[in-house]
């Protein structure tokens, strides 16, 4: 390559560069622009209002702010908080387990009982509770008929009932159960 080449050659690098930077600076003040415009909408989004608490006790209003309380901590009706074990250990098929453990927390408004069946055959069920009212729990679970021994995927299905235990909803989920002799 010829001096007078490179010389071309060097100076078209410059034109092409010097023609870059205008472009640059327009990229980089579109993304200013693009996020500032962000920052509005997510400014002038509406937030959902906080409940207010009535902070002032007195004796007048002691039993409402009390029965207040106690309304917002509970769960939603229709709803229920599970608190379970998900892997259940049977010695053998005759005896309780050693680890299961069900409870009706303090904070569902509702009644329930559970059924356990089999991931592969869902339609019968291997166990029923009895009727767990709220802040109840069940242990020492022995199933009404037990697998053979191994390893089972399983199903269990809550049932939220009503005063007149009659069934209002159901939520189910996937948990193991073992046989161990």
């Amino acid at each position: 390559m010829s001096k007078d080449a490179a010389n071309e050659n060097i100076i078209e690098q410059a034109k092409i560069n010097k023609n870059k930077k205008p472009l640059i600076a327009v990229i980089i003040i579109a993304v200013i622009i693009i996020g500032i415009l962000i920052g509005i909408i997510l400014y002038l989004l509406p937030r959902p209002e906080a409940k207010p608490y009535n902070n002032v006790v007195t004796p007048d209003n002691v039993d409402e702010v009390i029965s207040q309380m106690e309304e917002e901590s509970k769960t939603p009706v229709g709803s229920y908080e599970v608190s379970m074990n998900t892997d259940w250990v049977f010695p053998d098929s005759n005896s309780a387990s050693t680890n299961a453990y069900v409870e009706n927390a303090v904070t569902n408004q509702n009644t329930v009982y559970f059924t356990i069946a089999l991931a592969d055959d869902p339609e019968t069920d291997i166990f029923k509770s009895p009727y767990l009212e709220v802040g109840s729990h069940l242990a020492d679970i022995k199933l009404d008929t037990a697998p053979s021994q191994g390893i089972h995927d399983a199903i269990i299905t809550y049932h939220l009932v009503d005063e007149e235990f009659n069934d209002l909803s159901s939520v189910s989920m996937y948990m193991t159960i073992t046989i161990e002799k």
